[in-house]
């Protein structure tokens, strides 16, 4: 399995990520799936490993792209496939249609206001913000006052 770990990551920094502790998270795993004679990688073994590390779900997130990886090339078991746990993940969620249509409406009536037309781009600005990232008003405007007294 090590010799997959070290693909693995090759591959990865060769695609430009910056990998700083998954070498030896994987090597970590390898090492406990290893010690169970394990050759694929396991569903039950990664939570297994993971409950036993300082985070419950650090490892999880290093080990699935893994697993998912291996799966796709080279092993065509259903054993490989390290699904997400249920416990600790995070889903996107998407605006509904008629909330982005709204917020659309909203953006077109700030960027028609009549009385400055900096104004009228900086509320179309700030409302596309707080769409965009999820921001709170009162963390837009801090942060923009912030900046504001630093210049």
């Amino acid at each position: 399995m090590m010799a997959a770990i070290n693909e693995y990551l090759a591959l990865r920094r060769g695609a430009g990520f910056v990998l700083s502790n998954a070498q030896y998270l994987l090597g970590s795993f390898a090492a406990f799936a290893v010690d169970r004679q394990q050759a694929y990688i396991r569903t039950a073994s990664v939570i297994d490993w993971a409950s036993r590390a300082p985070s419950r779900l650090s490892g999880i997130p290093v080990t699935r792209p893994f697993a998912s990886l291996r799966s796709t090339c080279t092993w065509k078991t259903p054993d490989t496939i390290c699904r997400r746990p249920t416990t600790g993940s995070s889903k996107t969620r998407r605006v509904p249609s008629h909330l982005q249509s709204q917020i659309d409406r909203l953006i077109l009536a700030a960027t028609q206001l009549r009385r400055c037309v900096l104004r009228a781009q900086t509320y179309a600005t700030l409302i596309s913000l707080l769409a965009a990232t999820g921001l709170r008003i009162s963390e837009a405007l801090h942060s923009a006052l912030r900046r504001c007294r630093d210049a």
